[in-house]
């Protein structure tokens, strides 16, 4: 894993917000995290060291959630999996928010040696997560070409950059 390319990722998928926005169910700001509260603010430096923080939390939760699971994730699926989780965090094992409300797409992983990545990529597509975030690129414009959860996908299901 390379967390300063994840840093860049993360920075251009989430955008730079100096001021607090509700954002599904909580307020954000700076480089998507959590903020304490409406009208907070934040600068660009004083967001780096959170960001940071997020992604080393969400880098934690994809080492406990997939423990025993490792070898199965090559570089790009790894980088792929902590930015989910970066967005949506891990939630807990019985419960149904965040990855592991993947049920049965987490199912591929922890049930087979040989993963069919083609079908975890499948479920993600299906999901809320997708319908959300995945069609948000600028192929006309001088944004990324496709948005983060079409990039996600792509990646889990060729572990292709």
């Amino acid at each position: 894993m390379d967390q300063t390319r994840l840093l860049d990722t993360l920075k251009q998928d989430e955008g730079f917000s100096s001021k607090s926005y509700w954002d599904k169910k909580q307020w954000t700001y700076g480089y998507g995290c959590k903020a304490p509260g409406e009208g907070a603010t934040i600068t660009r430096e004083a967001a780096k060291p959170l960001l940071e923080e997020h992604l080393d939390t969400a880098i934690a939760g994809f080492k406990r959630m997939f423990r025993g699971h490792e070898y199965k994730f090559n570089e790009v699926r790894e980088e792929a999996f902590i930015q989910l989780i970066f967005n949506m965090g891990t939630g807990r094992p019985d419960g149904n928010e965040g990855l592991y409300s993947f049920k049965n797409t987490l199912g591929f992983i922890f049930k087979n040696s040989d993963v069919p990545w083609a079908s975890v990529a499948d479920g993600l597509q299906r999901s809320l997560w997708f319908r959300q975030v995945g069609k948000s690129g600028d192929p006309d414009g001088p944004g990324p070409k496709e948005g983060r959860g079409e990039r996600i996908v792509r990646q889990v299901r060729t572990g292709v950059f």
